[in-house]
């Protein structure tokens, strides 16, 4: 038989999923002529199907060494690398084969894929349009296309592109799922929730999924067999299934193990493999420190809120400052004033996380500090390829990041108190007070809108609550009704969400005996407004599992006292840390008891309440909590010790910076 007849042969057992016999074959013609191109690059293919990455890649670069100008032969040697997580070179492969082939659909296909890795979203788009132009009935292209529209928030037109993925595949979860994200992002929640539902009874064990419905139920408080709920999805991360992102697991009841067991999944699956010699810069000896931040959120957010008396505090004489905005976000006033604290601002939204972390390298970066963790568009993979010689996990995200790429957590001894600090991977810096960056500039608000404006009953006690939604759950909840029970004339004043939440808890409310009107919702304001609109209130009840942060902030600072319940994660000990920090440790609860025996006796003993609010005005900007010169020396004291550390030991340790 000669080498065609049997590679005919090869190649028919291979497309009818008999792998072994066609590698036999395959490897009989290459053992009797060694630049037989198709054989080779066959083998690669099989290895690729099997999921040897490396010998696919090995037989490949065989095949193209007899041949480079195949650009299918390009594109699998890509695909392989991909797998790999050798995403330079793969990118790089199908940029090869496009070269060759501008009108090879699979290529431009993976390459919209690599680029969505690369978080370059837009290029992805055009990649993905010219394939489907190219091949209408692409389905990959037309997923890759939906996925990137969903990053970069076009969330209606990702829709459309699953739609399409659905009608030619109805059975891919994953299109489903990212369906059921971009309703989400809507807040078109029972829409979403069906959508998920579908991925699920498609893919029962897919990735992700669950986290994200509880999510959702939480979100509209629908909490109908919650703690089933609950009980299911923290029993599958305990197996070690990938079933949330590590955000979505904060408002549950996790443990602070199964925060870190999920963030240490997410970030293997999320990015990859760390660059495997990092640079080396110890003894790079300069005049001043050179912090990097990287963040997202460089706009009116919270974030942006608490850092930016930090930032314009800085120590320019010891300190150089440079900010990494990671995705674009229209410039407002907040953004502006950032750019103007910094010593550098770059827009690299447009870079890939090699890129970006190339780039910082190149400036000289001493300590980079991410500022988003594991929130909305964060991107975890600049990390990986080690941006700088001392990468810090700050403010953003309330808990581990779960890898060694990252250095250090800042945090205080409250957050992270010696029986949960074994579930953070990061070596742990405390700072003397809270961890958390205020902004003691921020106007203190004067002179509330009246409670008729807020839509509020113009007497009675007032409790308030302006956490998110899907922090509220219904242990929480079943005090507050019983406080209410208890206060005559006494409101519960939430932020609303949406409608199909406040109905809800409406409903809630109404089977605890507690008349519905006795809940008001308030709407999102602007931040002046927000703050002002607190002295309506009288004390401020945090949730449980997910507290108040930035939301704690705003209260104290509008001199309303927030009671909390310490809990056993970072994500529910902020509001003690801010409280420890103000000065008010009598508003922190050990348990759920307390917190409503304390709740009631404020709400019951107005002259005490009345002291409570007076020492924290009095306590108010002089506080630990509230003095931004204060806050930026300690900071730049554990900058300054990671520094040293760095330099001289090499390996980050924990460590506890004294007051400076």
């Amino acid at each position: 038989m000669n080498n065609a007849t049997a590679f005919r042969t090869a190649l028919a057992l291979h497309q009818a999923g008999r792998l072994d016999d066609a590698c036999k074959i395959y490897e009989e013609i290459i053992a009797g002529d060694q630049d037989h191109f198709k054989s080779l690059h066959h083998l690669g293919i099989v290895a690729l199907q099997q999921g040897n990455y490396l010998e696919a890649v090995r037989q490949i670069d065989n095949a193209l060494r007899l041949n480079p100008n195949q650009p299918l032969a390009h594109n699998n040697r890509g695909a392989a690398l991909r797998a790999l997580k050798r995403n330079d070179e793969a990118l790089a492969s199908f940029e090869h084969a496009l070269a060759l082939d501008p009108n090879h659909a699979e290529a431009h296909c993976n390459r919209a894929r690599m680029l969505i890795d690369f978080c370059l979203f837009d290029q992805a788009v055009a990649n993905c349009d010219r394939a489907v132009a190219l091949k209408p009935d692409y389905v990959d292209a037309h997923d890759n296309r939906g996925v990137a529209l969903h990053e970069l928030g076009r969330h209606e037109e990702a829709i459309a592109s699953f739609d399409q993925v659905i009608a030619l595949r109805p059975h891919r979860a994953t299109a489903y799922a990212y369906r059921g994200a971009c309703l989400s992002a809507l807040k078109r929640h029972r829409e979403a929730i069906a959508s998920y539902s579908n991925a699920i009874a498609c893919t029962p064990d897919i990735d992700f999924v669950p986290g994200a419905v509880l999510f959702l139920t939480l979100e509209i408080c629908d909490w109908n067999g919650i703690d089933d709920k609950f009980t299911t999805l923290l029993n599958q991360v305990d197996a070690g299934r990938l079933v949330s992102t590590p955000p979505l697991l904060l408002p549950t009841p996790s443990s602070a193990a199964q925060q870190q067991k999920i963030a240490a999944r997410y970030f293997q699956e999320r990015t990859s493999s760390p660059i495997s010699n990092p640079p080396d810069f110890r003894n790079r000896h300069g005049d001043k420190i050179h912090i990097g931040y990287f963040s997202t959120d460089f706009h009116d957010h919270a974030i942006a809120i608490l850092i930016a008396g930090l930032l314009e505090t800085h120590d320019r004489s010891q300190f150089e400052i440079t900010g990494f905005l990671l995705a674009r976000r229209p410039i407002d006033a907040a953004q502006l004033r950032l750019k103007t604290a910094m010593d550098r601002f770059i827009d690299v939204s447009d870079m890939s996380d090699q890129q970006v972390a190339k780039l910082s390298r190149e400036l000289k970066i001493d300590i980079a500090v991410d500022l988003n963790g594991y929130t909305a568009n964060s991107r975890p993979g600049i990390f990986t390829q080690r941006a700088a010689p001392i990468q810090v996990n700050y403010l953003g995200y309330p808990g581990t990041m779960g890898t060694t790429c990252i250095d250090y957590i800042v945090a205080d001894q409250v957050v992270i108190p010696p029986h949960i600090r074994p579930y953070f991977t990061e070596k742990v810096t405390y700072l003397p007070h809270s961890y958390q960056a205020n902004d003691s500039k921020r106007p203190i608000p004067h002179g509330a809108p009246s409670r008729t404006e807020l839509g509020l009953p113009e007497s009675g006690f007032v409790f308030c609550c302006f956490n998110n939604s899907y922090k509220l759950t219904p242990d929480v909840f079943d005090i507050w009704v019983r406080l209410l029970g208890s206060i005559d004339g006494s409101t519960l004043w939430l932020l609303g969400e949406n409608e199909t939440m406040t109905g809800n808890l409406r409903a809630e409310a109404r089977k605890r005996g507690i008349p519905p009107d006795r809940l008001v919702f308030a709407k999102r304001m602007a931040q002046a407004d927000h703050l002002a609109r607190h002295g309506a209130a009288d004390l401020f009840l945090d949730t449980f599992y997910y507290g108040a942060h930035t939301t704690a902030s705003d209260a104290l600072w509008a001199g309303l006292p927030v009671l909390t319940k310490l809990g056993n994660t970072f994500a529910s000990r902020v509001a003690a840390s801010l409280l420890t920090a103000v000065g008010m440790p009598e508003l922190i609860a050990e348990d759920a008891a307390a917190y409503e025996r304390i709740a009631l006796e404020l709400a019951t003993r107005p002259e005490k309440l009345a002291r409570l609010k007076q020492r924290l005005l009095e306590n108010g900007a002089s506080s630990p909590l509230f003095d931004t010169p204060r806050f930026t020396r300690n900071i730049e004291a554990a900058f300054r010790r990671m520094w040293e550390t760095y330099n001289t030991k090499g390996m980050p340790e924990d460590f506890h910076v004294e007051e400076a």
